[in-house]
């Protein structure tokens, strides 16, 4: 195991020990949110000597849905990463479980630099079930020599994670996005629904990992489902679904963008 895995691993037992101890609970339509099951955001800038944990308490949730979604409203900039700017916009998630993220991230560097970016939520689920995701990677030049957002060597920039170990992955290595000078760039990826018979045991997560150029500006938007079954929905039923889904997912770009 990587010490990056490990680091990971012991900060999501840090941040699950703090909502057990001091967490609150808030009232919503869909009932009450368990504070011990709550997302937490690890960011790495350049290697574990840069890493934040962003973790908002139960409080700062508002129901998305009356079947138990909630949606953290509002940015906050991720501090003491001295090389990168990093901006959390949109943070959701559900019990079920499902959860979604969108982060904004600048290389303050002169130079490349590696970003691990970790969304887990505790979560258990019996096997077998479905799982999907889907993944949408821009990048905006911040000077005028173009910018690119790039997958590390035998890694994908997005990993669908079930107890810290990978079951999917999206834009997988080598994978580059590119941007002209002064110009941006978008790519999009889904998967699923696919069976799984992995078991959650404590957690689903997203991890993304990327190579991002000097002094430009990368935004991710993803997300990770895990329902209850191994039953792959009718096509009728998935193909309703999912346009409801794509229709829904753009009012957020629009709000998030």
């Amino acid at each position: 195991m990587s010490a990056t895995h490990i680091r990971i691993r012991s900060l999501c037992a840090l941040v699950a020990l703090s909502y057990i101890c001091f967490g609150s609970t808030a009232q919503v339509w869909a009932g009450s949110i368990d504070s011990t099951k709550l997302p937490a955001v690890i960011v790495q800038a350049g290697g574990s000597a840069n890493t934040q944990v962003f973790s908002p308490d139960a409080n700062s949730y508002t129901p998305g849905s009356a079947d138990g979604d909630f949606a953290w409203s509002g940015q906050a900039d991720v501090g003491g990463l001295p090389s990168a700017t990093v901006q959390v916009q949109q943070l959701e998630f559900n019990n079920d479980p499902f959860v979604l993220n969108n982060f904004l991230v600048t290389n303050n560097l002169g130079v490349p630099q590696v970003f691990t970016l970790f969304v887990g939520l505790p979560a258990t689920l019996a096997g077998p079930n479905t799982i999907s995701g889907n993944v949408r990677t821009s990048v905006i030049d911040g000077g005028t020599d173009g910018a690119s957002i790039s997958s590390l060597p035998g890694q994908a920039i997005y990993q669908a994670q079930v107890d810290f170990a990978t079951v999917a992955s999206l834009q997988n290595d080598p994978y580059i996005v590119a941007a002209a000078p002064n110009g941006s760039a978008t790519a999009s990826a889904t998967f699923g629904p696919i069976v799984s018979g992995t078991a959650v045991t404590s957690n689903i997560g997203i991890q993304l990992r990327f190579m991002l150029s000097p002094g430009d500006t990368a935004s991710i938007l993803s997300r990770f489902d895990v329902n209850p079954g191994g039953t792959i929905p009718e096509p009728t039923t998935f193909v309703l679904g999912s346009i409801m889904a794509a229709i829904a997912g753009g009012f957020r770009g629009r709000r998030v963008s």
